[in-house]
């Protein structure tokens, strides 16, 4: 019995060698996609990404319409914790717009620190996310005979979801949706017509990315 035992645990081990050896060289591929699960959540992400961003905040939509264009690089590093990665990413946003006869623009520059948990499942990697959002916001005012300008930073939130596709060279594609806000502090003058002394800069973003996964 002990002979039979000990040659079923040395099969089961070399049966396991060889499996982790061939995810390693072929991850994520259909004829070990299930397999290769943990193997392939051992991989950093890196992305450039475009999105449209969606004002919430009446203030913003006033002065500027309703969005504008954002682009951001972010990463995805794996932790040792249940498939939770640390999530980095810095993000540019530029939008001008007017006020009666008064022009005004605003530059939000967004820096990202979370958690995401991405669980492969075959080429696909489905992912949800939360983290802290620090805000550096900065608004120029231009109308007849004065100029104004307005520079503050304040921390915010983000939450997101979105799913990654990964090809067998470890190029991928991805579409996501997050929430982000925060609430800037400054003057009644920030932008004209707002008449709160708190800028609201909560926003909606639906987007996609090209990037690599190693």
């Amino acid at each position: 019995m002990k002979h039979i035992l000990y040659s079923l645990f040395a099969l089961a081990s070399v049966s396991v060698v060889a499996n982790e050896e061939s995810c390693n060289t072929d991850c994520c591929k259909e004829e070990s996609c299930f397999s290769c699960l943990q193997v392939c959540s051992d991989k950093t992400s890196i992305e450039a990404r475009v999105s449209y961003e969606a004002f919430a905040s009446d203030d913003l939509k006033n002065a500027y319409d309703s969005g504008a264009a954002n682009y951001g690089i972010t990463a995805a590093v794996p932790l040792m914790w249940y498939d939770l990665n640390l999530w980095l990413g810095v993000d540019y946003l530029y939008a001008s717009g007017h006020v009666s006869d008064v022009s005004t623009n605003i530059r939000i520059i967004p820096g990202t620190v979370g958690l995401k948990y991405m669980r492969p499942v075959c080429h696909f990697v489905p992912y949800l996310g939360a983290g802290l959002k620090w805000f550096w916001v900065d608004v120029h005012n231009h109308g007849a005979g004065f100029k104004s300008h307005f520079r503050r930073n304040a921390p915010g939130g983000v939450v997101e979801a979105g799913s990654q596709y990964v090809f067998d060279s470890g190029f991928l594609v991805d579409l996501f949706v997050n929430y982000s806000f925060a609430t800037i502090n400054g003057p009644k003058s920030t932008i004209p017509s707002i008449s709160s002394s708190n800028l609201n800069v909560a926003a909606w973003n639906v987007g996609g990315a090209i990037g690599y996964r190693f």
